[in-house]
């Protein structure tokens, strides 16, 4: 347990040293980076969130093929559920591909729609096929991955949600309108339909990094891995600056949130690992 203290400690005054340089810089930052390296913000954009809605499309997946339940109609209802979970992932996982291509055109992802549906059940007929021919051992090792995966996707989601509502702070890009200003990330002003703190995008992309727990512990896919997910959500993160749809200080409580649930899930859940 010891080991761990330092670490900790010092990732605590990290963050606390990013939010106190990003409070006192927010709004210069923010200006001076909104508009720059338009083809790389907007290649994010599109691919930020596809490692958040594979985990909910792959995690159900898994959970379906290690299911422990014993009692027939138990399986079943549960086996729908997850079923229909892991098809909700990979149809978002595809639907928001499709979205954030079109700029957002609602009238794409409509026109698109059979496309979507038939990428959709390939998806999940393809993870099937992998999954079936894992064997009952491996699929064990990944139930891991799957519970803190999906709950982490839960409590990203809910807290993303309720913070926005609750700062309800102007983004970047809305301070040119008529009677908005720039307000602090600490300052609370209710449910105003303002949803700059934190950054969605950035908890969601940060989820990447629960790819890793399909490593062995300590090996070096786990660390390759680990590190690939936390480039990707800086990456993103630093994209939704560029983009104007963001300040610092949101893209960075965004990482903190999720990276801080992931510590604590994986930490509650280590009884099981994917074998390498």
């Amino acid at each position: 347990m010891k080991k761990h203290v330092l670490p900790a400690a010092l990732a605590v005054v990290a963050i606390v040293g990013l939010m106190a340089a990003f409070t006192a810089f927010d709004l210069p930052l923010a200006t001076a980076l909104q508009g720059r390296a338009r083809g790389f913000a907007r290649l994010f954009e599109i691919i930020g969130q596809i490692p958040f809605a594979l985990i909910l499309f792959a995690a159900p997946m898994i959970l379906l093929f290690t299911s422990r339940a014993r009692n027939a109609v138990a399986r079943i209802m549960l086996g729908a559920v997850w079923a229909a979970l892991s098809g909700l992932g990979a149809f978002f996982a595809v639907m928001q591909t499709v979205f954030n291509i079109s700029g957002e055109d609602l009238a794409s992802v409509a026109r698109y729609l059979p496309l979507e549906i038939a990428l959709t059940v390939l998806m999940m007929a393809g993870l099937a096929l992998i999954l079936r021919r894992a064997g009952r051992e491996r699929l064990e090792g990944a139930r891991r991955f799957a519970v803190v995966g999906l709950l982490l996707i839960i409590l990203d989601m809910v807290t993303v949600e309720v913070l926005k509502n609750v700062f309800g702070r102007t983004r970047p890009r809305e301070l040119a309108e008529a009677g908005n200003s720039f307000g602090r990330w600490f300052e609370i002003h209710g449910k105003t339909g303002r949803k700059s703190f934190p950054s969605g995008h950035s908890a969601y992309s940060f989820a990447a990094i629960a790819w890793s727990l399909l490593w062995k512990a300590k090996s070096v896919g786990r660390r390759n891995a680990l590190a690939a997910g936390l480039l990707f959500g800086a990456l993103t993160a630093l994209s939704r600056v560029l983009i104007g749809a963001h300040f610092p200080t949101d893209v960075t409580m965004g990482g903190v949130i999720t990276v801080s649930y992931a510590l604590i899930l994986s930490a509650l859940f280590r009884d099981t690992r994917l074998q390498e």
